[in-house]
């Protein structure tokens, strides 16, 4: 494990590519860090290639089996996680974990995968810039350990990331 002090001009985009790591990779290795993860002079763990075939998987999703569908799917060129996540209402990062994969390079052209596909009553919402959990957690009518609960992490929301709620709530 690296750490790498944040800087004023960070992004997680830039990290990703300074270390040539992917972003998730970044926020799954600092969960339950608390606070903003990106704020400036926060020491924060820049993981290694292997870090997510090193990271005990914590099993399914209490109750996942009422949240997705699986749909085997052979990957086609031009697809990458975000096209995929749109396509089958999904997050990019519950793809990956259904994959066992950490990197988006281990999806390529051909590979069979399983896309976990979002059952009726409930879609992907994306983050923006001022969210929080409770601030969705209320604006959704779901309980903030719920909505941690669906999405399997217990760090910080990032505009961008995309997070599972119930349908249906305004």
């Amino acid at each position: 494990m690296v750490y790498h002090i944040v800087t004023c001009s960070d992004t997680l985009e830039s990290l990703s590519a300074y270390y040539r790591i992917p972003f998730c990779m970044i926020i799954r290795a600092n969960m339950g860090s608390g606070g903003e993860l990106l704020r400036p002079g926060r020491k924060i763990r820049i993981p290694l290639p292997s870090f997510c075939t090193q990271v005990e998987r914590a099993g399914t999703l209490e109750g996942e089996e009422d949240l997705f569908s699986l749909k085997k799917y052979v990957l086609e060129k031009g697809d990458t996680l975000y096209s995929l996540a749109q396509k089958f209402s999904t997050t990019m990062a519950h793809i990956l974990g259904h994959n066992n994969a950490c990197r988006p390079e281990e999806f390529y052209p051909g590979r069979e995968i399983r896309i976990p596909c979002l059952k009726e009553g409930f879609l992907v919402y994306t983050v923006r810039a001022k969210d929080t959990w409770d601030m969705l957690a209320l604006r959704f009518g779901m309980g903030k350990e719920e909505l941690r609960r669906y999405n399997q992490t217990a760090g910080d929301i990032y505009p961008g990331m995309q997070v599972i709620i119930k349908s249906g709530k305004t």
